[in-house]
């Protein structure tokens, strides 16, 4: 009976799944966001401008491959292990990175520092896909609004971190490329550290479900019948539900039959996000900036400079308007059911025609040629600024609803790996829109995107 459900109190558990979706994108926020970091260390190397496109093929990628093992196989991992090591093994990658920050470039060259670089990506993938799966798996077993949560988390440490970065821009110099390593290196030390931490802090987030009633309520299976019993929370030693093994084919089957336009709609909104996001988003300059965009655009004395927001400012800020949006999209999807569950698909599908709009932005790839396949239509500003708007909240509210929902359309035993199955399809998404980045940024620059 509903009566008999405990109450989650102060919204403890939603909290606690909120600062676990923080952390299960926090690697790929950070790494995306540290451009100005990377830029720097790879300077004279043929990863210094497309660096991106790797770190996001690298992280996807693996992130696939690891999650569709864990959807597999996932009977035979506990939570505790879907959770917690990964989150303690992501520190410690957090860790090696904030170690090398403080090796100044005379020490160590850009290619060493790429080749340390890109096995902590794959690593890193790999590790968020047993926590996404785990974390997506886990909120299934409750009502929706805390797989909401999640994803909710996820948009928060995107805008965090985008808004860390922009308030460390802010304090440096006028020109970004006056800037010494000295003036990245504590900033970028502090960002890595807090990053660290944070993993700990999810951690001991996460070791507190099994102190509360609410989530013991969901999660040992008192919501259930006999025969749909859940495992303890904290169990590092046994299975993911009584049977162990292997989930059979004939299940996945039966579960995708059930949620297939779920799950390749959440797909597709991935797809569209990462191809295009941030390998070309970044190369949008400002067209108070059209001849050169590493000029220094500082207010001059006479009143004549166009603002530090049309220079340096203007690419961190299009990151945070991105977080920012797609942060409201998740929040406004626990609230507003504006986009009915059987349109969600058509919703993910109409998100492909930001593919072309941001292409005929003033993109700025290539600057020394000046090439492009696609004539600069939009010459405003306020052009790939509302795009970008529209792009961000649509990618935050119809991933949110299609995650909420999808679970609800299967049987309460099957809710947890149907959960893990969308964040599987969703992560497919990530690494098809990582690969398709590679392509878009070819279509701007009629370059070689893997030379720079």
């Amino acid at each position: 009976m509903m009566s008999d459900v405990p109450e989650d109190k102060g919204g403890t558990v939603y909290i606690i799944f909120f600062i676990l979706g923080i952390a299960t994108l926090l690697p790929w926020n950070v790494f995306i966001n540290s451009s100005d970091y990377f830029s720097f260390r790879f300077q004279g190397t043929s990863y210094q401008n497309n660096f991106e496109n790797f770190f996001g093929i690298c992280f996807n990628v693996s992130n696939v491959f690891s999650l569709a093992y864990a959807t597999k196989y996932g009977n035979n991992i506990s939570m505790f292990n879907k959770v917690v090591i990964p989150l303690l093994v992501q520190a410690l990658v957090f860790s090696i990175t904030t170690a090398i920050v403080l090796v100044p470039p005379a020490s160590i060259s850009g290619m060493t520092v790429f080749a340390i670089t890109i096995p902590t990506c794959l690593v890193s993938g790999l590790l968020t896909a047993l926590l996404q799966g785990g974390t997506f798996g886990l909120a299934a077993r409750f009502p929706p609004k805390y797989s909401q949560a999640v994803m909710a988390g996820q948009g928060l440490g995107g805008a965090g971190v985008s808004l860390a970065k922009l308030a460390t821009l802010l304090g440096a110099a006028a020109n970004s490329n006056a800037a010494t390593y000295k003036d990245l290196r504590m900033s970028n030390f502090t960002y890595f550290l807090i990053a660290s931490l944070f993993s700990f802090v999810s951690v001991a987030a996460y070791l507190m479900l099994d102190k509360l009633p609410f989530a013991k309520y969901y999660c040992t299976g008192m919501a259930l019948s006999s025969e749909e019993k859940k495992e303890p929370l904290l169990d590092d030693g046994g299975t993911d539900g009584d049977s162990g093994g292997e989930i059979s084919t004939e299940k996945l089957r039966e579960i995708y039959g059930k949620i297939k336009d779920k799950m390749i709609a959440v797909l597709l909104v991935f797809w569209v996000t990462l191809a295009v996001f941030p390998s070309v988003t970044v190369h949008i300059q400002s067209m108070h900036n059209y001849d050169d965009p590493s000029k220094d655009l500082s207010f001059s004395p006479d009143g004549n400079g166009a603002g530090r927001f049309f220079g340096d400012i203007w690419v961190p800020f299009m990151f945070l308007a991105f977080n920012g949006m797609d942060l409201a999209g998740r929040m406004l999807a626990g609230s507003f059911d504006v986009i009915p569950s059987d349109k969600l698909f058509l919703a993910s599908a109409a998100r492909l025609i930001f593919i072309p709009l941001f292409m005929v932005c003033n993109v700025r790839s290539n600057v020394a040629t000046d090439k492009s396949l696609f004539p600069i239509l939009l010459k405003t500003d306020a052009a790939p600024l509302i795009i970008m708007f529209l792009f961000a909240l649509s990618n935050g509210y119809v991933s949110s609803r299609l995650m909420m929902v999808a679970p609800s359309f299967v049987p309460a035993a099957d809710q947890q790996l149907a959960g893990m199955m969308m964040a599987f399809f969703l992560v497919i998404g990530l690494g098809l829109g990582s690969v398709t980045s590679f392509f878009t940024a070819y279509l701007t620059c009629e370059c070689n995107p893997f030379s720079g």
